[in-house]
């Protein structure tokens, strides 16, 4: 689960929060859910950089991002000219290969291609809620084994482009969520994800350029989990869009984005059953119509307005608005101040509102509402020096219709309802230096004062204070190393408990003793092997879950 400014809700399968790759949203359109773990397996070689927008996104990059958008944006052949191979292994019997391969063809033609294989073996693991002889007094032996490919290619011929990516995980599950038979080997998930699109640049006059792509998303999930008979599920998701971007410089210090987005979920699938009966099956299509403008217009010198609106109509919840504007100030050359105002609005995903198994104990709800929130934030980005730069961000945000799973007693089934409204205040500041021989020190601290409004009390899976310091760069001309410190402070799980905080310490050597483009890299997460817990979701018996100890891994790369 990814959690945001203080809000991180567990099971909520982060549908939350919008993944991009390449600005193609790749999100689950059964459960929202976007891939964070190995469940998104490509292989991040492929990728140039990574764009984090917290908070309500802008206009133009879609409805349901609540909290954030997270966009990778790929490596083409004209940035990745050559071959990557890379081999590794480390404790949990971790065996990963991946390549990448890229050229520039000249006039205008490019290629990159990336794939990756990866597996660990399953361990032991103790629980103590399963601390009797009749589960194996608490031991899931053997458990937990991960094993993931990927295969990822985009071509480019000027300004056209096409992205093509297939990846499939297999997960064994050793924590026996919604009470199946502990310690049985046979619980495991497959999730598989591909993604196709197709995209033209192209500049009608000096001042304008039109942006217009389609694509096609897919997700498709099969668990088997063992009761008395064993029992299976599956999901399958399918996204046909389209949209178009137009945009426009003015000699008076103005940009406009204008563009329309269709989304059509052709398929959102859910079926459940067993070795002796069907319990559920449902498909629920549907689609969204979108329309979008951003501003952004310099009033006075050191002034900008930024602004935009975004309209969507939803085939099962009608018409939206989402408005957002900042106000950015540039006094001095070192000095950057905003304040910004959004809104988000998200619909209930499919999982929410028509997830029904009532021999599993659930039933669905197509009477709930959409959530909505707003944000209001004020940041300042100082440069300091040459070499250092701090920043400071003020932010409050509140949600209203949230939605959450509860218990029905008239029928004793879950479900989800329109249950509570949230409050969260925040500030985040950091602390960046960068040498003249390349060594980068960050230094970041946040805090977040989270309440339930309905209760009062703090928010579930929201530490208060999260402490991180990264410093990295050349130690030597051939070793180079970083070493990475993050702090959090307790968290409130479901029933009750917090769990303690804790500090924990990864840390990277990478050497190049060869002339020849050959890397050895060594990565200790944990290094001190801290025992530390975090919020379980519903579906476990076990409050909080310990997380993994020190784990170490070694790998070669060779460029060619």
């Amino acid at each position: 689960y990814v959690g945001v400014r203080g809000f991180g809700r567990p099971g909520d399968y982060n549908s939350r929060l919008l993944l991009l790759v390449n600005g193609v949203v790749t999100n689950d359109p059964v459960f929202g859910s976007a891939y964070t773990g190995t469940e998104f397996a490509f292989n991040l070689a492929s990728v140039e950089r990574i764009e984090i927008v917290r908070g309500p996104a802008s206009a133009v990059y879609g409805a349901g991002a609540m909290f954030g958008v997270v966009n990778l944006i790929l490596r083409n052949g004209v940035n990745f000219d050559g071959t990557r191979a890379t081999v590794e292994t480390g404790n949990a019997g971790l065996a990963r290969g991946a390549a990448t391969w890229g050229t520039n063809w000249g006039n205008g033609w490019s290629v990159m291609v990336s794939g990756q294989a990866e597996r660990t073996r399953g361990e032991d693991f103790y629980f103590k809620e399963f601390d009797s002889p009749g589960t194996n007094g608490g031991m899931a032996r053997g458990l937990d084994g991960d094993k993931s490919a990927s295969l990822l290619g985009q071509l480019n011929y000027k300004g056209w482009s096409m992205l093509a990516g297939v990846s499939s995980r297999t997960k064994d599950v050793p924590t026996a969520p919604f009470g199946v038979v502990f310690n049985d080997p046979r619980t495991q998930t497959v999730d598989a994800m591909q993604f196709l699109s197709l995209g033209v640049e192209t500049a009608l006059s000096s001042t304008s350029t039109l942006n217009v792509r389609v694509y096609q998303t897919g997700i498709d999930y099969h668990g088997q989990y063992p009761y008395d008979l064993m029992n299976y599920d599956a999901s399958s998701g399918r996204v046909l869009g389209a949209e178009v971007l137009l945009h426009w410089d003015f000699p008076i210090g103005a940009r406009l984005t204008t563009g329309a987005e269709f989304r059509g979920i052709t398929r959102a699938r859910y079926s459940s059953w067993s070795d002796a009966a069907v319990y559920s099956y449902r498909d629920v299509p549907s689609s969204v119509y979108s329309a979008f403008a951003e501003g952004e217009l310099q009033v006075i010198e050191p002034v900008r307005i930024v602004g935009g609106l975004r309209f969507d109509q939803y085939s099962e919840y009608g018409g939206s608005l989402s408005p957002r504007i900042a106000l950015v100030c540039t006094p001095s050359g070192t000095t950057t101040l905003k304040v910004i105002y959004g809104e988000a609005y998200r619909v209930p995903n499919f999982y929410e509102a028509h997830f029904d198994d009532p021999l599993g104990g659930f039933k669905s709800n197509p009477l709930l509402l959409p959530e909505r929130m707003q944000t209001l934030e004020a940041v300042c980005d100082q440069r300091i020096t040459s070499a250092l730069s701090a920043s400071v961000s003020l932010y409050r945000y509140s949600m209203s219709n949230l939605i959450d799973e509860t218990l029905d007693p008239a029928d004793s089934l879950n479900y989800f309802r329109n249950l509570g409204a949230v409050r969260v205040t925040g500030v985040e500041s950091g602390l960046l230096a960068v040498t003249r021989g390349g060594v980068r020190a960050r230094l970041s601290y946040c805090y977040n004062s989270s309440e339930d409004l309905a209760t009062g009390t703090t928010l579930t899976n929201s530490p208060a204070h999260i402490f991180r310091l990264m410093v990295g760069g050349p130690v030597t001309p051939w070793l180079s190393g970083s070493g990475f410190i993050m702090h959090e402070s307790p968290r409130l799980t479901l029933t009750g408990p917090w769990t303690p905080g804790y500090w924990t310490v990864d840390v990277t050597a990478t050497v190049a003793p060869f002339p020849a483009p050959v890397r050895f890299e060594i990565i200790v997460r944990n290094l001190f092997d801290t025992p530390y817990f975090l919020p379980g979701g519903a579906e476990l018996q076990q409050t909080s879950l310990q997380q993994t100890g020190r784990l170490w891994s070694a790998g070669v790369s060779v460029d060619f």
